[in-house]
Order: structure tokens, then C-alpha cells, then sequence
């Protein structure tokens, strides 16, 4: 089973690939998809989602696990990020796979 991990964020997007075999694990692929920001959120936005797709189709895992949102003193930050995950998590939807959800304390 292939799982794709996803670490959202607007500047730079971190994603792992795994493959799992019974109770092994063996990394596939990592990566980042980084946005200019110079341009305007919705262009950011936007080839976050653009890429997201591209990468779940070209390996199409069975399983999407995305980090849920760690809010801090900055509302800013985290509601940037909160709108990087929701486009993360509809390229996913889009595609039917399933998604699992961790707080960053659990993925660490």
C-alpha cells in the first residue's frame, strides 16, 4: 500500500511517500512544492492544488495523511496554512482517496 504524508503550508508544502508491506515500511519519494510570494494567495493556492493533483495521480497511493493545523499566536499564519490543507485535502477528495488526520504532536 502506498501512503502519501503531507505537511501543508503556503510558501513550501513538504509531502513523503511510503510503501508499506505487511509491518514494513520503505521510503518511496519526498518532496517539496514551493509557491512565489510574490504572487497573490489564490495563484499560491492554486498550484498547491495543481501539483497535490499531479502527484496523486502519478503514484496514486491508497491513503492521504495530512497535519492538522497547529495554531499559535499567529492567526495569520495558521489561517494561510488552514487554506493551504483545505485545497491539499480537496485535490484528495477529487480523487477519492481516503484521508487520515494528525496533529503534529502525533506525527512527530
Amino acid at each position: 500500500m502506498l501512503i502519501l504524508g503531507v505537511d501543508p503550508g503556503t510558501a513550501i508544502t513538504g509531502y513523503g511517500l511510503i510503501e508499506q508491506r505487511g509491518q514494513r515500511l520503505a521510503p518511496l519519494s519526498y518532496g517539496v512544492i514551493r509557491t512565489n510570494a510574490r504572487r497573490p494567495l489564490v495563484e499560491r493556492l492554486k498550484n498547491i492544488y495543481d501539483e497535490m493533483s499531479a502527484l496523486i495521480r502519478e503514484y496514486q497511493p491508497a491513503v492521504m495523511v495530512v497535519e492538522e493545523i497547529f495554531f499559535n499566536k499567529n492567526t495569520r499564519t495558521a489561517l494561510a496554512v488552514g487554506q493551504a490543507r483545505g485545497v491539499i485535502l480537496l485535490a484528495a477528495a477529487n480523487q477519492g482517496l481516503k484521508i487520515a488526520e494528525f496533529t503534529p504532536l502525533q506525527v512527530k
